[in-house]
């Protein structure tokens, strides 16, 4: 299988510290953020080796609570209507109706509305990164990350997005494997389901707001997942597109006493978000 990724502009981490800065003022903005112990709680039990042994090392859920309040806010409701617009299975047509359509803008125009998002936005103006016309914007942030694209050159099927592949997650079949799938809130609900069996970490950071872990997904193995843990949806779709419009294909920075690395992969000859991925 042939995978249309994009070229960006760097191999190597770049720190710039203007963005550091950036992401510093981005946390400090999301005050949709869930705290530990109050609105959250994980059970980390076992770590596990990078490289897979097949060892299930945890007996119970990574989220042992989650306040559910925090899922009605109004970011998380939006987001939280679009998980089930997906086929996660690659290779099959993405079937886009005008409700998931509508659930789309309706989410963006959410996101738009937070302070995490401006503070980007203005970011990206100043950078000459991002059309000064609102509306334009939000059309480029649609194209970014809910345009459907083909995720092969094989299959020639527009079976994947940017928002389905980092936020929901993929499974391919022949791979047997699981793709994308960067999101706590989708984790948790999908946990919850029992769809999802998580295994261990092979790091959690020192704030309980970062993990890399490893779980199966309908049975299927992510063998090194990544996420951050109770960021709201606007600060990950904030901080992934100014990674990408800056065209950064990684970035470190330092964020809340963890070094933070940030991995972006464009797709489409750099028309879409292929992949953005946090990790420490």
């Amino acid at each position: 299988m042939i995978y249309l990724l994009g070229y960006r502009k760097n191999s190597r981490p770049v720190n710039d510290p203007e963005f550091s800065r950036l992401v510093t003022k981005l946390w400090s903005l999301d005050k949709n953020r869930a705290v530990y112990n109050f609105d959250y709680q994980l059970s980390y039990q076992s770590r596990v080796p990078w490289r897979d042994n097949g060892y299930d090392a945890s007996s119970y859920p990574l989220f042992s609570y989650v306040n559910s309040d925090i899922l009605e806010k109004p970011t998380y409701k939006a987001f939280i209507r679009l998980l089930d617009n997906y086929q996660k299975t690659t290779g099959i047509k993405e079937d886009v109706s005008n409700k998931e359509i509508t659930e789309n803008y309706q989410f963006l125009g959410e996101v738009l509305r937070s302070p995490v998002m401006m503070e980007v936005y203005n970011y990206l103006k100043r950078k000459g990164k991002a059309s000064h016309v609102l509306s334009q914007f939000k059309a480029k942030l649609y194209d970014l990350w809910f345009r459907p694209y083909m995720r092969s050159s094989r299959s020639r099927i527009f079976d994947s997005s940017g928002f389905e592949h980092v936020f929901v997650g993929e499974i391919n079949p022949a791979k047997r494997i699981v793709s994308g799938f960067h999101n706590w809130i989708q984790f948790y609900l999908q946990e919850r389901s029992r769809h999802v069996n998580y295994m261990g970490y092979m790091k959690t950071g020192n704030k309980n707001y970062l993990l890399m872990m490893r779980f199966k997904w309908d049975n299927e193995l992510k063998v090194i997942g990544s996420a951050f843990i109770g960021t709201s949806p606007e600060f990950e779709m904030a901080l992934y597109t100014a990674v990408y419009l800056m065209g950064y294909s990684q970035v470190q920075f330092p964020l809340n006493g963890n070094n933070i690395k940030i991995t972006c992969h464009g797709i489409n000859q750099d028309k879409s978000i292929g992949s953005c991925y946090p990790d420490l």
